[in-house]
């Protein structure tokens, strides 16, 4: 099995065999490298309250079984995988101009873009942020990983065959409650609203959670993100859902401990696996070839071009 340590990202994957399958975990890293300039304003405790707990460790058990898995060293408060690299937030920027493409989504204007400019409605620095730090974030943690996610999905596609990404995270509680007519929902099921995946291989995640004995909703309160829209081609056999995991069914938040519960979630994942497998066999195969995406054929650095 491969262990990558020297990225900004933790791959597990297996030499030979692997699956047609791939598990990311982009908001589960803790690490916020300092740099020179940049002033928080918030503790790190409160930072935790971007991050998704330790998600990777539910997920790390499927590489046993031929899945690839890739989790994110960085916080997400350090840089948000999940977000498109054109989702800047004016709010970093004094003197300099927002660049042409940026886009100001929903999500930017509550704090919430590319590089978080808010946890729990406060600002996360004490003075603006500059375009050539979002830019180094950029390079230094977001690229590589999208770029890696993008050759394991085309690698894992190359027999011929489909390719499915399970993108985990984590939901507070009050947002499963909400997603819940009786109760908190356990598990959330994104498939951005039946386009990211082929029915079949939807149905088969719901089936086999709620036979788990979990309680499953499907697109509320998340449909999906970036990930499972930018990689969720189903017309090229790239299969994209999104799996939102209640926090405090599988850790404290505080401690960030693992519950008992943990252990039974990593099995139902590697059972998921299995089942996915199953049904990627009998989903229909389209020859359409997947165009390289976005983050690989535009210019880049968006604000930085020299290179």
């Amino acid at each position: 099995m491969n262990i990558d340590d020297d990225h900004p990202f933790r791959e597990l994957s297996v030499e030979s065999g692997a699956l047609p399958i791939i598990l990311s975990s982009p908001h589960s890293g803790t690490e916020f490298p300092l740099e020179a300039g940049v002033a928080l304003a918030v503790s790190d405790d409160e930072l935790k309250a971007l991050d998704d707990g330790p998600t990777d460790d539910l997920v790390a058990a499927a590489s046993g079984l031929g899945a690839s898995v890739l989790c994110a060293r960085y916080s997400r408060a350090y840089v948000d995988l999940n977000r498109s690299p054109y989702e800047i937030d004016p709010a970093h920027l004094d003197r300099e101009a927002l660049p042409q493409d940026a886009s100001v989504t929903p999500k930017v204007e509550v704090g919430l873009g590319v590089i978080p400019s808010r946890v729990a409605g406060r600002l996360i620095y004490g003075r603006p942020l500059s375009l050539s730090n979002i830019d180094a974030r950029l390079r230094r943690g977001y690229y590589p990983y999208h770029d890696r996610l993008w050759r394991l999905v085309q690698e894992r596609r190359s027999a011929g065959g489909g390719v499915i990404l399970v993108d985990c995270h984590s939901m507070p509680s009050e947002a499963a409650c909400m997603a819940g007519q009786r109760g908190p929902v356990d598990i959330a099921v994104g498939d951005r609203f039946g386009t990211s995946a082929h029915s079949l291989l939807v149905r088969s995640v719901v089936e086999l959670l709620e036979h788990a004995g979990l309680r499953v909703s499907q697109n509320r309160p998340y449909a999906g993100g970036f990930i499972t829209e930018h990689y969720g081609r189903p017309h090229c056999g790239m299969h994209t859902v999104q799996l939102e995991i209640r926090r405090d069914l599988f850790y404290d938040r505080d401690t960030r401990i693992l519950s008992t519960k943990a252990g039974m979630l990593s099995r139902v994942l590697c059972d998921l696996v299995v089942e996915l497998y199953r049904v990627l066999q009998v989903v229909p195969r389209s020859g359409e070839k997947a165009d390289a995406p976005m983050l690989a054929n535009l210019p880049r650095p968006i604000m930085l071009a020299a290179d």
